[in-house]
């Protein structure tokens, strides 16, 4: 374990070649051309390169706030393939023998700019600059304590830093075809978490519950068992989900992102003006957590036919459609207002309206291929709850069940005291944010000892980069929260997240060690060589002591003791020897007074106290 933030124990950043890379008219989408295809001279875009047959000419995307174009001050550009750096040129002292990049005034390259522009020239030997290039970031520079827990491997050179073959800087490179371009290893070889405290107030928090954790299975009058049964499925969407409150003042036009009543004309207008082209089709009215309701599309909705259309503006409240009367068709033509008529008040003054796609959000189904695995597989795991963004696109039956409600702040604070061992969220997220989940949330948790294990398949939640960010406050937090986070330093990917948390999961039919479990992510993404599973393999950091063994269901809580016949041994049942034996040698105690009484002497690691030989 690694005692300490990043401020006491420096963390290890490396480079991940899933993003960032530019191709010869390829976008920035980590695809790498074949030399025989590259587009001769031509420039198809933004972040997008071209061969002029002495130098590479590069387009880049323009500044915008927020999101700034590559070539910013602290931003390394490499060729792909070896992984050679090219030099910022500040003088334009760069030519066909010396490699080195600098900004043009256009897209004519034969000018050098001492402003940021979109046109960047990159010069040197052919035979070196004429490839793929890569631009190295805060982005795609991963924070990874795996660097801690790879101590051999065959990359491994005499003479040479470990992750640092290339000696140029940058630690960890790799490409598609070369995961072990820079001498960089994959594999956790000892199991490595971080307690992530910077004072002795946060240690003490921390080792605490650990400790309390750890000693569950020692007095369960005490430590009630039920804790084990209970697990937490979170999900906020990927897709484009549009919450509609009404204005505080009920204002009209309600201002944009909110509704206003009209109650005496039996309709509510709801305000969007930054609705994007791909905007979902189906409105849902949010009466409360356990009534939500489909409302209609229909150009003919008034008082007597409740349903919704998008009206010509805020003082027209007329349909903005396209009829085509022959074929009896109405097509809408989209406008930042809507027209609600409801069947009853409750209908036109909702928690909010929601505007959402069709289908299931892959979100909910990836929590849903969890849930039903660990149901098969640890059925003893029976109190679910259900905080989901697009429930209303489950199936019915699934859709029905009292453990589903909508995912708010306020229901997800409410699930969270109740001290769920096993939390699972999936969503957007930030160093401080992933489905209603923050930092200013986790410090009104009251949940106490029912500490919880949470697994986050999200962005940045585990930034060490941030201060803290909320992986890291959730086991600071002295009232309760988790003894143990998993979750990103940097950016995830939709669609393999949830991969790798279901092998995390996987791995406690075999094993009961939180570093077993974390260090899945090594087995399942460090053999594929992908570069988007090598960035999981880097990016998944664990806040939480690795050698703390996991209740996986309330019976691995039941106090039990092994004797151990070959070596006279009584261990407590989650001390890791009890792996180690060999089931003809062990013998159960229900209590360590009867295995102390039988003659065994009390293990050195779990039962200390009772060590005399």
């Amino acid at each position: 374990m690694l005692g300490g933030d990043v401020n006491i124990i420096p963390v290890r950043k490396v480079c991940a070649s899933a993003w960032g890379i530019i191709g010869r008219g390829e976008a920035n989408t980590g695809a790498v051309h074949a030399t025989g295809s590259l587009p001769d001279g031509v420039l198809s875009g933004d972040n997008t390169t071209a061969w002029k047959g002495t130098y590479l000419a590069m387009q880049v995307k323009e500044w915008s706030p927020g999101n700034p174009q590559f070539g910013q001050a602290d931003h390394v550009l490499s060729v792909y393939e070896t992984g050679d750096i090219i030099p910022f040129d500040a003088t334009g002292a760069s030519s066909t023998t010396t490699m080195g990049w600098y900004f043009t005034t256009d897209d004519t390259f034969s000018t050098r700019s001492t402003a940021r522009t979109k046109w960047i020239r990159v010069n040197g030997p052919a035979a070196k600059i004429n490839k793929n290039v890569i631009w190295y970031t805060e982005d795609n520079r991963i924070p990874t304590d795996l660097y801690y827990s790879s101590l051999y491997s065959s990359q491994y050179v005499s003479g040479k830093h470990d992750w640092y073959h290339l000696n140029n800087g940058l630690f960890g490179q790799h490409n598609s075809s070369n995961p072990h371009l820079s001498g960089i290893d994959y594999i956790a070889d000892i199991g490595v978490g971080r307690a992530p405290m910077g004072t002795p107030a946060e240690a003490l928090v921390f080792v605490n519950k650990v400790m309390t954790y750890e000693k569950w299975d020692q007095s369960t009058v005490a430590n009630p068992l039920e804790r084990f049964k209970k697990m937490l499925y979170v999900a906020d969407s990927w897709g484009p989900y549009f919450r509609i409150p009404q204005c505080p003042t009920n204002s009209n036009p309600p201002g944009n992102g909110l509704y206003h009543t009209n109650a005496a004309g039996g309709y509510s207008l709801l305000h969007l003006d930054t609705l994007p082209p791909d905007v979902g089709t189906k409105l849902i009215c949010h009466v409360s957590d356990t009534d939500r309701r489909l409302l209609n599309y229909n150009v003919y909705a008034d008082t007597t036919h409740p349903s919704w259309y998008y009206a010509i503006s805020n003082t027209v409240l007329s349909p903005s459609h396209i009829s085509l009367g022959l074929f009896g068709i109405d097509i809408p033509i989209f406008t930042p207002w809507i027209v609600v008529y409801g069947a009853n008040n409750a209908e036109l003054t909702p928690m909010y309206f929601a505007l959402d796609f069709y289908g299931a959000d892959s979100s909910i189904t990836q929590q849903e291929t969890l849930r039903e695995w660990l149901q098969s597989g640890f059925y003893q795991i029976d109190q679910l709850q259900r905080l989901y963004t697009d429930e209303t696109d489950l199936e019915p039956s699934a859709y029905n069940e009292t453990s589903i409600k909508h995912l708010t702040s306020d229901n997800l604070k409410t699930a969270l005291n109740e001290g769920p061992h096993f939390v699972s969220l999936i969503g957007h997220g930030n160093s401080d944010w992933v489905a209603y989940f923050n930092t200013a949330l986790v410090n009104t948790l009251t949940n106490g000892d029912k500490t919880s294990i949470i697994y986050a398949d999200s962005c940045l939640t585990n930034d060490f980069a941030a201060e803290d960010a909320v992986g890291e406050a959730s086991v600071k937090h002295p009232n309760g929260c988790a003894v143990a986070y998993i979750g990103n330093s940097r950016f995830s990917w939709i669609g393999l997240g949830d991969l790798f948390r279901l092998e995390f999961f996987k791995c406690m039919t075999h094993s009961r060690h939180l570093a077993d479990l974390h260090d899945t992510r090594c087995d399942y993404g460090g053999h594929s060589n992908a570069p988007a599973d090598l960035w999981v393999v880097l990016s998944m950091n664990l806040c939480g002591d690795p050698e703390m063994p996991v209740y996986r269901t309330w019976k691995d809580a039941v106090p039990l003791f092994i004797g151990n016949t070959n070596s006279d041994e009584l261990h407590r049942s989650t001390c890791p020897w009890v792996e180690k034996m060999s089931y003809f040698h062990k013998v159960e105690f229900s209590s360590k007074e009867a295995g102390l009484a039988a003659g065994y002497d009390g293990c050195y690691y779990c039962l200390r106290q009772h060590h005399t030989k």
